[in-house]
């Protein structure tokens, strides 16, 4: 177990560098939210670390393994949580939270996401389904579009859910509209 004298002696050195350069919280085991902070979902692991580093940015991150190698900690990472055998969460050591970097980001143009050490699966699905809904609703402008120029009576046309005629469309080499792949589409819709 982690005691104030094991603490004062080698953690409060550690926690004062990361306190004065952090942008994150560091969290001391008597402290508010240190318990919420290293307890997992794995109710079985029960470990105490000597201080947690709540990270925000890259730089908090790169501080806090600095500090572990400069203080002779032990160190462990609690990313998105999903570690079922608690190697996140080491005893008397330095505990790098990442639970304040879930953000997800998806590059359309190169269609890439940058996600975040703390992300969990849902943060990264939640991301998606934006990107898709968006990637939807310009397909169905795209459509709406070619409808228009094969024929102005097909400009107003309301296209059914179950209808994917952007995939089913193709244009030939001069850029103009395949019209017997679309009117097959919209015929098999």
């Amino acid at each position: 177990m982690t005691t104030m004298k094991t603490v004062s002696n080698i953690g409060m050195a550690a926690a004062a560098s990361l306190r004065s350069s952090m942008q994150g919280e560091v969290l001391l085991p008597w402290e508010d939210n240190y318990a919420r902070a290293r307890t997992i979902w794995n109710g079985a692991v029960d470990y105490q670390p000597m201080l947690i580093a709540q990270c925000e940015t890259m730089s908090d991150v790169q501080m806090a393994v600095r500090a572990a190698a400069a203080h002779g900690l032990r160190l462990s990472v609690l990313g998105g949580g999903h570690d079922w055998a608690g190697r996140s969460v080491c005893h008397d050591g330095l505990m790098i939270d990442l639970s304040r970097m879930r953000q997800v980001k998806i590059e359309a143009a190169t269609k890439v996401a940058i996600v975040g050490g703390g992300a969990t699966a849902g943060d990264v699905i939640e991301a998606a389904a934006a990107f898709v809904r968006l990637a939807d609703e310009m397909q169905s402008r795209i459509a709406q579009q070619i409808l228009a120029e094969i024929s102005p009576q097909l400009a107003d046309y309301k296209m059914p859910e179950r209808l994917k005629i952007v995939g089913e469309i193709s244009r030939n080499a001069l850029g103009k509209v395949d019209r017997k792949a679309l009117l097959a589409a919209i015929s098999n819709g």
